[in-house]
């Protein structure tokens, strides 16, 4: 019995107990220990700091936040006066003030040129503003026509147009400009842009491209066919030999077909698809195809046969990447028309010229069907 009594679990109130007073020892035993000595704080060095307020005034300068940046430059000069990055820090201070319109103060506080690359030409700006010159100014917009500078851009439209007057604005700085207008849909005022290039400077090397962006921007954002109509025709006259000549010619067409005129559409067709002098490019195939079709529905199949063929079939260099939908019409003109083996050697060619295209896919079914209808 005694034994029995021995091995009974202790009572509820007991392990209670000795819990109580095992965790009051705990408690005391931790109460006791030296408390531990406080993290310390990661403090960045000079360098990152030094590395991160400019960083960050750079950032502010290429995203118009001048003010920002001004501050940011003028803090860092202040803090880290004898930093070797310190000249970097000028440039983003003088891009700042020049930015914000303060040009003399820009150039006092331009250091030489170098990175970078936004400072530098806000500091351009600067100068250009003070001399007054043209020249200054274009120079800036030919900077800005490699690379993408909306708010540069602007400011160097506003402080030419301020400086110069309309008149002697630069043909590049409208076209600087006149980009930045495409890009964010102005195309009220791109067309603007482009009228006054052609006002004030019609005879400037720059001037082919504006007329042709102008006529391209009348075309297809506007809609006005025939306003479009006369810019292409006027972009012929003043460049015959310009490298746009020929989608011009074929816009032309697709006008003329768009107003009825199916004779007129051919005749601007035909100046692109039938010039032995034409590479062998996809508007040269859009203009053989459209050719094709005008004269398929007013001369008949034969009639297109013809045409395309006289276009390919002699055509040695390789045909531009929608050259097998010509190829395609083609083979159908020559099904349609009962040239069995015209249409065999043109689905050939399809194939093994354009392999992966769906056009090539759909040849190799017909090859198939044809050589079983002839059970070869």
């Amino acid at each position: 019995m005694p034994i029995r009594r021995a091995l009974r679990p202790a009572a509820p109130a007991v392990l209670a107990l000795a819990a109580g007073l095992a965790g009051g020892a705990v408690a005391a035993h931790r109460a006791a220990r030296p408390a531990a000595p406080p993290r310390p704080e990661v403090v960045a060095g000079p360098g990152e700091r030094a590395e991160g307020m400019l960083a960050a005034a750079q950032e502010a300068l290429e995203a118009g936040r001048f003010s920002d940046a001004l501050a940011g430059a003028e803090r860092f000069r202040r803090e880290f006066s004898r930093s070797w990055k310190a000249p970097q820090a000028a440039r983003v201070e003088a891009a700042a003030l020049a930015g914000l319109g303060r040009h003399e103060e820009a150039l006092l506080a331009a250091p030489g040129d170098g990175p970078p690359e936004a400072a530098r030409a806000w500091i351009a700006l600067a100068r250009a503003v003070r001399s007054g010159e043209p020249g200054a100014f274009a120079r800036v917009a030919e900077d800005l026509l490699s690379r993408n500078d909306p708010v540069l851009a602007e400011a160097l439209f506003r402080a030419a147009t301020d400086s110069l007057g309309e008149e002697r604005v630069p043909p590049e700085v409208d076209l600087a400009w006149s980009r930045v207008l495409r890009d964010q849909r102005r195309t009220d005022e791109q067309l603007a842009a482009y009228d006054r290039v052609l006002a004030h400077h019609p005879d400037h090397p720059i001037a082919e491209r504006i007329r042709f962006g102008r006529a391209r921007l009348l075309h297809l954002e506007f809609g006005d066919t025939k306003g479009a109509e006369e810019a292409y025709l006027d972009f012929l006259a003043h460049h015959p030999d310009s490298p746009h000549s020929r989608q011009c010619l074929l816009w032309l067409g697709e006008l003329r077909v768009a107003a009825g005129d199916p004779a007129g559409a051919e005749t601007y067709f035909r100046r692109v698809a039938l010039d032995e002098a034409s590479p062998r490019d996809k508007v040269w195939c859009f203009a053989l195809l459209a050719l094709s079709s005008s004269r398929e529905r007013r001369g008949g199949k034969a009639d297109a046969e013809a045409i395309l063929a006289a276009a390919l079939d002699g055509e040695a260099a390789p045909l531009p990447e929608n050259g097998d939908e010509a190829l395609a019409r083609l083979a159908r003109l020559r099904a349609d028309i009962g040239d069995r083996e015209g249409e065999i050697q043109t689905l050939s060619r399809l194939v093994a010229a354009f392999p992966r295209s769906s056009r090539a896919g759909e040849a190799s079914r017909r090859l198939a069907e044809i050589r079983a209808q002839d059970g070869r």
